[in-house]
């Protein structure tokens, strides 16, 4: 991949998985005052942002999420191997249809 062709998108995942990149993603705490600044044109809020290097920041509505009342769940944290330097962090979600397992 030419690094100088990267898209955003190519640039996070390359980041979040150390691997070389164009440059550092970038994006900080300045997105607060222009969202401040347009609070509800999220076009015109990310257009700002790229017009100034950033990576742009999607803002996504609140969502009402809620788990129903027979689903419990318990995370647990485990070295896939004794000698990785990073854990997994598991959480198991035991529903009234069955198990669902996440990790990261």
């Amino acid at each position: 991949m030419n690094k100088a062709q990267m898209t955003s998108r190519e640039r996070m995942l390359n980041a979040m998985q150390y691997k070389p990149t164009d440059y550092t993603p970038c994006s900080f705490m300045m997105f607060h005052g222009l969202r401040d600044r347009y609070p509800s044109d999220q076009i015109r809020f990310i257009e700002e942002q790229i017009a100034l290097g950033l990576d742009a920041v999607v803002e996504l509505p609140e969502l009402p999420i809620s788990i129903h009342f027979e689903v419990t769940s318990r995370t647990w944290v485990k070295k896939t191997v004794s000698n990785e330097q990073f854990s997994l962090i598991h959480k198991e979600y035991d529903t009234p249809a069955g198990k669902l397992l996440t990790s990261v």
